[in-house]
């Protein structure tokens, strides 16, 4: 038997091998009120290695990143129900500041969202892959937006 993690004295968990050779995923929020494409971009981020939390409004998107402190993306079609999409990003950044946000879009700009932060479709899951990784990286690759229009 393989303990993953170990409680210490207090009940902390205490990191063992086991979490350092499989680290946490990275967490995207998809809101997406397409609910094949929605579905599709699941698989999609799974088989890239994310974990994925749907959300089919930007209301439903609101309350998860109040209740998942863990998301580190949220991945948004700039068609998302419930509020123009800027104002979904600005309302989730104002709960989790550290939240990277990536704005699908068949446009190449889109009102409100800076242009490294815009993906514009269709794309494929190596330009997704590398557009979640660079901003993951965070300012890291901010300046080189060739993969983001």
């Amino acid at each position: 038997m393989i303990d993953v993690l170990q409680p210490d004295a207090a009940g902390a968990a205490e990191p063992t091998l086991l979490t350092f050779l499989w680290p946490r995923r990275p967490t995207v929020l998809l809101a997406d009120s397409d609910e094949q494409a929605s579905a599709k971009l699941v698989l999609l981020l799974a088989a890239l290695g994310f974990h994925a939390i749907e959300a089919r409004d930007a209301t439903d998107a609101i309350a998860h990143v109040n209740e998942e402190p863990a998301i580190d993306i949220l991945l948004a079609a700039d068609t998302v129900a419930g509020m123009p999409v800027a104002e979904l990003v600005e309302a989730v950044q104002n709960l989790s500041p550290r939240l990277e946000h990536l704005v699908m879009s068949d446009k190449v700009q889109v009102a409100g969202i800076a242009p490294g932060h815009v993906l514009q479709r269709p794309f494929d899951g190596t330009t997704l892959k590398e557009a979640l990784d660079r901003l993951l990286r965070g300012s890291e690759g901010a300046e080189d937006s060739s993969l983001l229009q």
